[in-house]
């Protein structure tokens, strides 16, 4: 008799080798190679430096560090310097020549702009602006699927924050507002960053105030930040759960400049979103928008609309004032190369401007136009999500601050990941990752709905 075993294992070890299992599935797999382990590794020390960097633009966004009697340098700046100081230790950074070049041009032509032509101005204010875009020249490599990890991980951390959101809501309709712990009363003074507006009522004489989540400078921060992780869940996880809880919080801001980068960016968003996808996001903002319609939402806010021609109010100051200093600016002689000087825009109506109206008020055109010409380029260098970085490139433009720190900091977050790839792609920064076992990850998450 001919033994048939032989065949029969033959044949089950085929079907095993299809399944891509062993001939012994309990044996131990074979130790990962040293060029893998480097791999996690380096995905781990970035997405560590990313989420403390989130946290410190967020947890710690009030929170500063006194250097002088009416000087605070904000705790995102050292926290996240220093992790990326730390990140550059353990994960070699790619530094693109022309953005380098472009770094180096912009801060020669506001040095010699300010120390030749200013008669007045401020050595603290132009050398932040020097050390604060230092960063947007390097970018860390790491894959597709650990960026998303990272996005995650903010989009968890604003889910904690936007319940603290709630959270106020709750307390002063059940103790009053002045129930909140207000952190200029409980930190010292020399602790927080100044000249920001804690407190706001929901409107002109309402007892109610708006919530900032104990922990932002003012709730118009709050409400940008919800509108950033609203878009990104959107733009890249879109979790319906997820996208309902942020409409929700993000209307419960009742602030406009969050609700505004929204309307602002779904078109750019929902662009080439499956027409299914596409109709369900808009069912849940309309959904949610109606309630807080029912609510009284636009009673209490829609009055907002109108200061955009009205000189003092907020929406006028904030779009539309900055234009105008642009126009008055470049009608002085030798508005090309000089300004008023660093620091001194400030010292009008104290308000932030437009982060290129600052830089063109202050420096000149020509310096201007190079700062944003490093900015635009260094966002837009390779970047790990075309979209997102669009997206922030439109609130930085518009809702940011020349030197807010948690501004160019956050915008750090889509500069500073660099994508392997191995081929050009479509969206989602376009490519395929240089490890293949990360594509079916990537995948799941992008079809995640």
């Amino acid at each position: 008799m001919v033994d048939g075993s032989s065949d029969f294992d033959a044949k089950l070890e085929a079907r095993r080798a299809a399944l891509g299992l062993t001939a012994q599935p309990f044996a131990k797999q074979a130790p990962r190679s040293t060029g893998d382990e480097q791999a996690r590794l380096r995905d781990r020390a970035i997405f560590i430096a990313f989420s403390i960097i989130a946290v410190s633009v967020t947890v710690f966004q009030c929170i500063g560090l006194p250097i002088t009697d009416d000087a605070v340098i904000p705790l995102a700046i050292p926290v996240s310097f220093i992790s990326l100081a730390v990140l550059c230790w353990f994960v070699p950074p790619k530094i693109n020549p022309w953005r380098l070049v472009l770094y180096f041009l912009f801060v020669a032509t506001v040095g010699l702009s300010t120390s030749i032509f200013a008669d007045t101005y401020s050595i603290a204010s132009l050398a932040l602006l020097v050390a604060l875009y230092t960063p947007f020249i390097f970018s860390f490599q790491t894959t597709e699927a650990n960026f998303r990890r990272c996005l995650d991980m903010f989009s968890v951390l604003m889910i904690a924050l936007a319940g603290l959101e709630f959270l106020q809501h709750a307390m002063q309709l059940v103790a009053g507002p002045q129930s909140w712990p207000n952190p200029y009363k409980l930190l010292p003074e020399g602790m927080l960053v100044p000249n920001f507006t804690y407190l706001q009522p929901i409107a002109w004489g309402a007892r109610l105030n708006k919530p900032q989540a104990f922990v932002f400078l003012e709730v118009s921060f709050l409400s940008q930040y919800i509108a950033l992780a609203l878009l990104i869940e959107i733009l890249i996880f879109r979790r319906v759960k997820r996208i309902v809880y942020f409409s929700a919080a993000l209307f419960a801001t009742f602030a406009g400049t969050g609700l505004l980068l929204l309307l602002v960016s779904l078109p750019l968003v929902m662009g080439r979103m499956p027409l299914r996808n596409a109709l369900l996001v808009t069912l849940v903002l309309l959904m949610v928008a109606g309630l807080a319609a029912h609510l009284g939402w636009i009673d209490m806010v829609g009055g907002r609309v109108t200061e955009f021609h009205k000189a003092g109010g907020s929406a006028n100051h904030r779009f539309i004032e900055p234009f105008d200093r642009i126009m008055q600016s470049l009608d002085r002689t030798g508005s090309f190369y000089s300004g008023i000087g660093a620091g001194q825009i400030e010292k009008v109506n104290n308000h932030q401007f437009w982060p290129i109206a600052k830089a063109i008020v202050e420096y000149g055109l020509l310096p201007g136009l190079l700062f944003y010409a490093y900015f635009l380029y260094s966002m837009f260098d390779r970047p790990p999500h075309l979209r997102l970085a669009i997206v922030l490139v439109i609130w930085y433009t518009f809702e940011g601050a020349l030197l807010t720190a948690v501004n160019p900091i956050t915008c750090l977050l889509s500069s500073m990941i660099l994508i392997e790839r191995s081929r050009r792609g479509g969206e989602r920064g376009g490519n395929t990752t240089a490890h293949p076992t990360n594509r079916p990850e990537t995948e799941k998450m992008t079809d995640d709905f």
